[in-house]
């Protein structure tokens, strides 16, 4: 086996690995005693089955975006495409036992009524928690003996160590993320905590449950903070809560140096008419984990279909880039218009 194909086999073990829907896992809940929970976690929605996720279902099934590999002989990544899944398998995660589970987001996927400060809140740690197994389960893949001894093998220790490393740091900026949203949960303290949300017109055609360090304010402003200093994060949904079709933000604005409390002052900037096409290309920048309705994705014009994916494709994360920067004046496929908007501040 020569040296590209047995690169192509490491990264192909790696990428199985990371795809799989089951993993052992213990529940993420903290008391607000500091003590885990010790039981093991059930595979649990991030987005709700019977809220966001079914009311954009066909036949129990929507799509997904599945990301692609770099073919390591010609160095190309072929563009993602939407793949079919269902609603069984759609953004779950072993997050929660099945009786925190219950216990802490019950009043988010079965309740009506006013959307409040505690719902997003909630929207906001379930993302928190998610993207913090993921990066867990990550670093634990590429320290199997076994894939660590083909990355020597190979003499790609270095590219391989510096992403560990990114990892781990975004692992322990997660990790004291959580921890804010452990204390907000357990003792109702939400110190610097800002969330808005953007009620819409109609159901948008796709759903997503996501957290990422924002770059750049709604205006445009960068926001990053210096190379010395921590990055914040946002956890951003899509999707019905409650009855209602909205655009949700929250995070803690407590990182010195990243400006989390421009990107949500910066949103009363977007035009309300503006909101369901910015909706979807943050999920395109931003989120891995989103949903789309099978017909409005197979229906898309073919142009317009392959710049979302091939932006997909491109990284999420991703560096600064103009889409990012320009959010407010990409093209609108969605046309759905906000009919309010509501902000929590600090």
């Amino acid at each position: 086996m020569n040296k590209a194909r047995e690169l192509r086999s490491l990264r192909g073990r790696i990428f199985a690995e990371l795809s799989k829907k089951k993993s052992k896992n213990k529940c993420l809940y903290v008391n607000d005693s500091g003590i885990k929970c010790i039981n093991s976690a059930i595979s649990s929605h991030t987005i709700q089955r019977n809220g966001a996720l079914r009311d954009i279902a066909e036949s129990s099934h929507v799509h997904r975006i599945s990301p692609s590999m770099i073919d390591e002989i010609t160095g190309r990544r072929p563009v993602p495409q939407f793949k079919k899944i269902g609603l069984s398998n759609a953004s779950v995660f072993p997050g929660f036992c099945e009786d925190h589970d219950q216990e802490i987001f019950g009043t988010i996927e079965n309740s009506e009524g006013e959307i409040t400060n505690n719902d997003l809140i909630l929207l906001g740690y379930r993302s928190i928690c998610m993207e913090l197994f993921k990066k867990q389960r990550s670093a634990t893949i590429y320290r199997k003996p076994d894939n660590e001894a083909s990355i020597r093998k190979l003499g790609i220790d270095a590219s391989a160590s510096a992403f560990l490393a990114g990892t781990d740091l975004a692992i322990k900026d997660l990790q004291e993320q959580k921890k804010l949203y452990d204390i907000a949960i357990n003792k109702g303290h939400s110190l610097n905590l800002w969330a808005s949300y953007f009620t819409l017109e109609s159901t948008l055609p796709f759903c997503y449950a996501s957290s990422f360090a924002p770059e750049f304010g709604f205006d445009g402003k960068l926001i990053l903070p210096r190379p010395d200093r921590k990055w914040g994060t946002v956890s951003v949904f899509a999707g019905n809560l409650k009855g209602k079709s909205i655009l949700a933000f929250v995070g803690f604005d407590v990182i010195s140096g990243h400006d989390i409390q421009h990107f949500f002052t910066s949103q009363n900037s977007i035009t309300p008419k503006k909101i369901g096409g910015i909706a979807l290309h943050l999920a395109i920048e931003h989120s891995e984990n989103t949903y789309f309705r099978i017909t409005w994705a197979d229906n898309l014009m073919p142009e317009i279909k392959n710049e979302l994916l091939t932006r997909f494709g491109a990284g999420v994360p991703g560096v600064p880039n103009s889409h990012k920067e320009n959010l407010k004046s990409q093209f609108d496929v969605v046309l759905i218009k906000a009919t309010d908007f509501v902000l929590f501040s600090a």
